[in-house]
């Protein structure tokens, strides 16, 4: 009995983990989307900031494969997912040509069905595509 348990429970804990590679790579993969639809024109495809629009900007866009290193080593997920949201940067960081992408989220989300009443559902649409984009960005770190 105790056998056929053992091998029931690392079947169980195979599948998890299975699952979670597949939900993790099909974030990364949403992840990229968002950035070659969001992203790319100012940072570039590879994210160094050689977009096609990057030249016309009053700032270069940032690195974004540096982000780690010019962090210490240690991938600053919390500054890149305020950074990309934009809704709560305060004003007195100065003007950003980046756009607000967690209001833009925001309104897809909208227009993909989430009602305006469901706020948490709004959040947590925001919340997929920031995870997404910002597991996607720690790809491409150097």
């Amino acid at each position: 009995m105790i056998k056929y348990f053992n091998v029931m429970l690392f079947c169980l804990l195979a599948a998890i983990t299975l699952s979670s590679v597949i939900v993790y790579a099909n974030d990364v993969k949403h992840g990229k989307d968002n950035f070659l639809r969001y992203c790319a024109s100012c940072h570039g495809t590879t994210g160094v900031g050689n977009g096609s629009v990057a030249d016309s900007l009053k700032h270069k866009p940032a690195d974004l494969t540096l982000l780690a290193k010019r962090a210490g080593g240690v991938f600053p997920t919390q500054r890149v997912i305020q950074t990309i949201d934009g809704r709560l940067m305060p004003k007195a960081h100065g003007d950003s040509e980046m756009p607000v992408w967690g209001q833009l989220f925001a309104i897809q989300a909208l227009a993909d069905g989430v009602l305006q009443e469901d706020v948490p559902g709004i959040e947590l649409e925001v919340n997929r595509r920031l995870q997404g984009l910002v597991l996607y960005l720690k790809t491409l770190q150097k």
